[in-house]
Protein backbone atom coordinates (compact mmCIF):
# COMPACT_ATOMS: atom_id res chain seq x y z
CA UNK A 1 0.00 0.00 0.00
CA UNK A 2 3.17 2.56 0.88
CA UNK A 3 5.99 2.92 -2.02
CA UNK A 4 8.34 1.19 -0.57
CA UNK A 5 7.47 0.94 2.49
CA UNK A 6 7.62 -2.74 4.65
CA UNK A 7 6.33 -3.22 8.03
CA UNK A 8 7.05 -5.92 10.68
CA UNK A 9 5.28 -6.41 13.46
CA UNK A 10 7.44 -7.27 16.89
CA UNK A 11 5.72 -8.81 19.79
CA UNK A 12 8.57 -8.81 22.13
CA UNK A 13 7.50 -11.50 24.67
CA UNK A 14 10.45 -13.24 27.32
CA UNK A 15 9.73 -15.82 29.38
CA UNK A 16 10.89 -14.71 33.06
CA UNK A 17 9.08 -12.41 34.76
CA UNK A 18 9.69 -11.21 38.63
CA UNK A 19 6.48 -10.16 39.77
CA UNK A 20 3.67 -12.06 38.14
CA UNK A 21 5.53 -15.59 37.16
CA UNK A 22 4.96 -16.72 33.42
CA UNK A 23 2.40 -13.69 33.16
CA UNK A 24 2.64 -13.71 28.98
CA UNK A 25 1.25 -17.51 29.16
CA UNK A 26 -1.25 -17.31 31.49
CA UNK A 27 -4.85 -17.39 30.91
CA UNK A 28 -6.34 -13.94 30.35
CA UNK A 29 -9.99 -14.34 29.21
CA UNK A 30 -9.51 -17.52 28.22
CA UNK A 31 -5.90 -17.10 25.94
CA UNK A 32 -2.70 -17.02 26.71
CA UNK A 33 -2.20 -13.01 27.57
CA UNK A 34 0.38 -13.01 24.23
CA UNK A 35 -2.09 -14.54 21.99
CA UNK A 36 -4.24 -11.03 22.60
CA UNK A 37 -1.23 -9.13 20.58
CA UNK A 38 -0.78 -11.68 18.60
CA UNK A 39 -4.87 -11.49 17.02
CA UNK A 40 -4.06 -7.73 17.32
CA UNK A 41 -1.42 -7.82 14.47
CA UNK A 42 -3.08 -10.42 12.59
CA UNK A 43 -6.03 -8.10 12.39
CA UNK A 44 -3.83 -5.51 10.80
CA UNK A 45 -4.07 -4.66 6.45
CA UNK A 46 -1.00 -2.84 6.46
CA UNK A 47 1.54 -5.12 8.30
CA UNK A 48 3.74 -7.06 6.13
CA UNK A 49 5.07 -9.69 8.70
CA UNK A 50 4.66 -10.63 12.26
CA UNK A 51 7.18 -12.26 14.50
CA UNK A 52 7.14 -13.23 18.13
CA UNK A 53 10.08 -12.15 19.77
CA UNK A 54 10.87 -14.75 22.77
CA UNK A 55 13.49 -17.27 24.77
CA UNK A 56 10.49 -19.27 26.04
CA UNK A 57 9.67 -22.70 24.47
CA UNK A 58 5.92 -22.45 25.59
CA UNK A 59 5.76 -18.84 24.05
CA UNK A 60 7.40 -20.38 21.02
CA UNK A 61 4.90 -22.77 20.81
CA UNK A 62 1.60 -20.12 21.11
CA UNK A 63 3.12 -18.26 18.06
CA UNK A 64 3.64 -21.64 16.00
CA UNK A 65 -0.38 -21.77 16.32
CA UNK A 66 -1.06 -18.85 15.18
CA UNK A 67 0.86 -19.17 12.25
CA UNK A 68 3.63 -16.44 12.89
CA UNK A 69 6.98 -16.00 12.69
CA UNK A 70 9.49 -16.46 15.79
CA UNK A 71 13.05 -14.49 16.55
CA UNK A 72 14.83 -16.27 18.98
CA UNK A 73 15.49 -13.90 21.15
CA UNK A 74 19.14 -14.41 22.12
CA UNK A 75 19.61 -14.92 25.78
CA UNK A 76 21.42 -11.87 26.77
CA UNK A 77 18.71 -9.70 25.67
CA UNK A 78 15.99 -11.46 27.42
CA UNK A 79 17.09 -11.12 31.75
CA UNK A 80 15.06 -8.74 33.44
CA UNK A 81 17.63 -6.27 32.85
CA UNK A 82 17.21 -6.00 29.02
CA UNK A 83 16.59 -3.55 27.03
CA UNK A 84 14.07 -3.62 23.84
CA UNK A 85 16.17 -1.86 21.94
CA UNK A 86 18.60 -4.52 22.06
CA UNK A 87 16.48 -6.95 20.76
CA UNK A 88 14.61 -4.37 18.37
CA UNK A 89 18.51 -4.07 16.68
CA UNK A 90 19.41 -7.81 16.59
CA UNK A 91 15.58 -8.04 14.76
CA UNK A 92 16.93 -5.27 12.06
CA UNK A 93 19.58 -6.85 11.06
CA UNK A 94 17.75 -9.80 10.16
CA UNK A 95 14.94 -8.23 8.89
CA UNK A 96 16.38 -5.56 6.29
CA UNK A 97 14.26 -2.41 5.49
CA UNK A 98 10.93 -3.24 7.41
CA UNK A 99 10.18 -0.16 9.71
CA UNK A 100 9.27 -1.76 13.24
CA UNK A 101 5.60 -1.98 14.95
CA UNK A 102 6.12 -3.11 18.12
CA UNK A 103 3.06 -4.30 20.43
CA UNK A 104 3.72 -5.62 24.23
CA UNK A 105 2.29 -8.68 24.86
CA UNK A 106 1.54 -6.63 28.56
CA UNK A 107 -0.86 -4.06 26.73
CA UNK A 108 -3.54 -6.78 25.59
CA UNK A 109 -6.27 -4.29 25.33
CA UNK A 110 -7.02 -2.59 21.83
CA UNK A 111 -9.71 -1.06 20.11
CA UNK A 112 -9.92 -3.06 16.26
CA UNK A 113 -7.91 -0.88 13.77
CA UNK A 114 -5.54 1.07 16.41
CA UNK A 115 -2.60 -1.07 14.88
CA UNK A 116 -3.28 0.43 11.17
CA UNK A 117 -4.12 3.72 12.63
CA UNK A 118 -0.83 4.15 14.27
CA UNK A 119 0.69 3.19 10.89
CA UNK A 120 -1.41 5.76 9.11
CA UNK A 121 -0.56 8.36 11.44
CA UNK A 122 3.40 7.38 11.01
CA UNK A 123 3.41 7.31 7.38
CA UNK A 124 1.46 10.20 6.65
CA UNK A 125 3.26 12.66 8.65
CA UNK A 126 6.84 10.56 8.34
CA UNK A 127 7.41 10.47 12.20
CA UNK A 128 10.78 8.67 13.16
CA UNK A 129 8.98 7.15 15.82
CA UNK A 130 4.94 6.92 17.23
CA UNK A 131 3.85 5.81 20.18
CA UNK A 132 0.39 5.24 21.95
CA UNK A 133 -0.75 7.10 24.93
CA UNK A 134 -2.25 9.12 27.65
CA UNK A 135 -2.22 12.12 29.13
CA UNK A 136 -1.78 12.30 32.79
CA UNK A 137 -1.95 15.25 35.08
CA UNK A 138 0.24 13.80 38.02
CA UNK A 139 2.95 16.20 40.25
CA UNK A 140 4.26 16.18 43.04
CA UNK A 141 2.23 16.60 46.42
CA UNK A 142 2.06 19.25 48.00
CA UNK A 143 3.34 21.70 44.87
CA UNK A 144 0.23 22.89 43.12
CA UNK A 145 -3.45 24.37 44.49
CA UNK A 146 -4.85 24.02 41.08
CA UNK A 147 -7.71 22.27 40.06
CA UNK A 148 -6.85 18.86 38.47
CA UNK A 149 -8.78 20.35 35.03
CA UNK A 150 -6.20 22.90 34.76
CA UNK A 151 -3.06 21.36 35.52
CA UNK A 152 -1.74 20.69 31.63
CA UNK A 153 -0.55 17.29 32.33
CA UNK A 154 1.65 15.44 29.75
CA UNK A 155 1.73 12.35 27.53
CA UNK A 156 3.08 9.04 28.72
CA UNK A 157 3.07 5.95 26.35
CA UNK A 158 1.38 2.76 27.18
CA UNK A 159 2.18 0.11 25.52
CA UNK A 160 -0.10 -0.43 22.97
CA UNK A 161 1.31 0.35 20.19
CA UNK A 162 5.16 1.68 19.05
CA UNK A 163 6.19 2.48 15.47
CA UNK A 164 10.09 3.29 14.90
CA UNK A 165 11.77 3.86 11.08
CA UNK A 166 14.35 0.96 10.48
CA UNK A 167 16.93 3.42 10.41
CA UNK A 168 16.71 5.00 13.49
CA UNK A 169 16.26 1.39 15.32
CA UNK A 170 19.92 1.25 13.01
CA UNK A 171 21.18 3.56 15.44
CA UNK A 172 20.38 1.36 18.45
CA UNK A 173 18.08 4.29 19.87
CA UNK A 174 14.41 5.09 20.23
CA UNK A 175 14.44 8.24 20.48
CA UNK A 176 13.87 11.28 17.76
CA UNK A 177 12.71 14.72 17.92
CA UNK A 178 10.27 13.84 15.16
CA UNK A 179 7.75 11.75 16.94
CA UNK A 180 4.03 11.27 17.09
CA UNK A 181 1.57 11.03 19.50
CA UNK A 182 -1.84 9.24 19.81
CA UNK A 183 -3.93 9.46 22.55
CA UNK A 184 -5.74 6.02 23.57
CA UNK A 185 -9.23 5.55 25.07
CA UNK A 186 -8.28 4.91 29.15
CA UNK A 187 -8.99 0.98 28.51
CA UNK A 188 -6.37 0.92 25.85
CA UNK A 189 -3.82 2.35 28.46
CA UNK A 190 -3.90 -1.20 30.73
CA UNK A 191 -0.25 -2.38 31.11
CA UNK A 192 0.02 -5.86 32.92
CA UNK A 193 2.70 -5.74 35.77
CA UNK A 194 0.76 -6.58 38.74
CA UNK A 195 -1.85 -9.15 39.70
CA UNK A 196 -4.10 -5.76 40.33
CA UNK A 197 -3.65 -5.21 36.66
CA UNK A 198 -4.39 -8.14 35.46
CA UNK A 199 -7.29 -8.09 37.66
CA UNK A 200 -8.02 -4.85 35.84
CA UNK A 201 -7.47 -6.70 32.30
CA UNK A 202 -9.87 -8.90 32.72
CA UNK A 203 -12.60 -6.92 33.64
CA UNK A 204 -12.45 -5.08 30.72
CA UNK A 205 -11.53 -7.78 28.19
CA UNK A 206 -14.23 -9.53 29.61
CA UNK A 207 -16.53 -6.70 29.45
CA UNK A 208 -15.94 -5.86 25.85
CA UNK A 209 -16.30 -9.57 24.53
CA UNK A 210 -20.02 -9.74 26.37
CA UNK A 211 -21.24 -6.61 24.07
CA UNK A 212 -19.44 -7.72 21.00
CA UNK A 213 -16.84 -5.34 21.11
CA UNK A 214 -13.55 -7.74 20.98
Amino acid sequence: MFSGKRFLAVIPARGGSTRLVKKNTRLLCGKPLVSWSIEAAKESKLLDSITVSTDDEEIKSIANQYGVEIHHRPKEFATEFSLVVDTLHHIVRLYQGFDIVVLNPTSPVRDKGLVDKCIMEFVNNDYDALATGRIVKYVPWPSTMNRTQDIEGFFIDDGAVYVYKHSLIQQKTLLSEKVGKIINNPEESVDIDTEFDFKIATFILQNRIDRGAQ
